[in-house]
């Protein structure tokens, strides 16, 4: 191996080790800085989650909402108008020239179709393995 070796050959190839030794010592002293200046004035998990909490809370905020031809910004405003369309839309009105009278005489007369009992009972078996082939492919 001496026969071989020459200290031209071996500078050559650390050459580009050192190199890249080097960028990755710059890209650290990069890293270390931007810690450091981001947590040099107090507490460091304290400042980083505040601002993320304050980034995340400014993103899933309504900034206001507009209603006919207002626009609110309050936030119990905003809320009044999502709780008053919510109760609108899941309250259930039956207007007034519909009767309940009407209303049973109606669901009275529905046919409402019946399972067969072969039907019932094919439901309720458990499931093949071949149907359960037949399904996967």
């Amino acid at each position: 191996m001496s026969k071989h070796f020459s200290k031209e050959k071996f500078q050559e190839l650390c050459k580009p080790k050192f190199n890249l030794r080097e960028i990755y010592n710059k890209k650290v002293e990069y890293a270390l800085h931007r810690l450091k200046s981001f947590y040099e004035a107090g507490e460091k998990t304290g400042k980083l989650l505040a601002r993320q909490l304050k980034e995340k809370t400014f993103a899933n905020t309504i900034p206001f909402i507009k209603k006919e031809d207002r626009q609110l910004f309050s936030v119990k405003d905003i809320n009044r108008v999502f709780q008053q369309y919510c109760e609108k839309l899941y309250t259930s009105s039956i207007p007034s020239y519909i009767s309940q009278e009407d209303i049973e005489q109606f669901l009275l007369n529905i046919e409402v179709p019946k399972l067969q009992p072969q039907d019932a009972a094919e439901l309720e078996s458990p499931i093949t393995e071949a149907e359960t082939r037949k399904a996967v492919t």
